[in-house]
């Protein structure tokens, strides 16, 4: 029973593995810049939710189409990543973290949602291009988040400044927790075992 135990976990050990290439990072933040012709909806000052997930397998090259979902809310509005159109994109460069997606939700006004994206740059190398993961927000000098509408002319920009980004926690920590709860359970059937061939010791 203990030997089917351990061959359980190890299964979920990989299936977790294989799974863990979809990750989604919250982050929150505020309103700095609104056109006035979006004013209706959106003010200087508001806080700002949201979250992206992003998925390494399906992506095109690199992080190229590896957003899978992009939401964002600004007081009472909602915006999110078009279902209609292509993936999102994540963009690395030494000194920029870059997320971007086409944009869905209701006009204000005449203007529809364009563009939604998230552009961190920082003064110093801190991104690992490697990695979709971003690095901890304090790193960056100029950590914004921007959101174009358009009615067919020039875009109208909305933007502001990220505050907290909650990044997960690197598959390798689950992989050991998990790895540990395997040991443990090897180490249990070694001493039951034991205790079958001398029952009398103590």
């Amino acid at each position: 029973m203990q030997m089917r135990n351990i061959a359980l976990t190890t299964l979920l050990v990989l299936s977790l593995a294989h799974s863990a290439s979809a990750e989604t990072i919250s982050f929150s933040g505020r309103v700095d810049t609104v056109p006035e012709p979006l004013q209706s909806q959106i003010q200087p000052d508001m806080t700002i939710s949201g979250f992206y997930t992003y998925d390494e397998s399906v992506a095109v090259s690199d992080f190229i189409g590896s957003v899978t979902d992009f939401q964002m809310v600004i007081g009472d509005y909602s915006v999110g990543q078009d279902p209609t159109s292509v993936n999102g994109d994540i963009s690395l460069k030494p000194r920029e973290y870059t997320v971007v997606s086409v944009a869905s939700g209701q006009p204000i006004g005449e203007y529809s949602p364009l563009l939604m994206a998230l552009q961190l740059t920082s003064s110093s190398d801190i991104v690992d291009t490697s990695s979709p993961i971003p690095p901890p927000i304090e790193g960056f000098d100029n950590p914004l988040w921007t959101l174009d509408f358009s009615s067919g002319g020039l875009p109208l920009r909305v933007e502001g400044t990220i505050q907290s980004l909650a990044i997960p926690e690197p598959t390798g920590m689950l992989l050991a927790v998990v790895g540990s709860v395997v040991g443990l359970l090897a180490c249990r059937r070694r001493g039951e075992r034991n205790y079958s061939r001398n029952p009398n010791r103590r």
